[in-house]
């Protein structure tokens, strides 16, 4: 009786929790080009999908990009993340983001990451999120990478939510 009690009062608060949930969709896209010796012209399109609750925002982007010079030109990304917004003022909002990368192309890696993000809100439903940086640790290389230039190092997407 007292687990079934404690099960209908969890399931309540989750109903309630996602009730409360705003839906959002959006993404972004990207173009970039190393000038050197063999320049590299990366794009890419990431589609993003997620619920907001409260002060904290869970979802994934799914990026698909196109490498020049590579040995195999096709990449694909599933991000699923989560953002914190730790402060607000009027339409701003600068929150931090914690995910993790898993990327198919040349080879598989795994990428735990944390960025810093702003949030502009242009209506009650539409917003423009950005990143600048990127900290993280690529599993392939094994290496700690932060990234301040290039695609991963400034991220700009539109966002509708419902």
């Amino acid at each position: 009786m007292k687990k079934t009690l404690l099960l209908a009062i969890v399931g309540l608060f989750t109903f309630v929790q996602a009730a409360n949930a705003q839906f959002y969709v959006g993404g972004s896209f990207h173009v970039s080009t190393q000038f050197t010796e063999n320049p590299v012209t990366q794009i890419g399109f990431s589609p993003d999908l997620g619920y907001s609750v409260g002060k904290w925002s869970f979802g994934s982007t799914f990026e698909a990009t196109y490498i020049s010079g590579s040995s195999q030109p096709f990449g694909f990304t599933v991000n699923p993340y989560a953002e914190y917004f730790f402060w607000s003022s009027g339409a701003f909002s600068f929150y931090v983001e914690g995910g993790v990368g898993f990327a198919w192309g040349d080879y598989f890696t795994c990428t735990p990451y944390l960025a810093p993000g702003v949030s502009l809100d242009l209506s009650d439903h539409w917003s423009v999120l950005a990143q600048i940086g990127r900290l993280g640790y690529d599993t392939h290389a094994k290496t700690l990478v932060f990234t301040t230039n290039g695609a991963a190092a400034l991220s700009l997407g539109l966002y509708y939510s419902f």
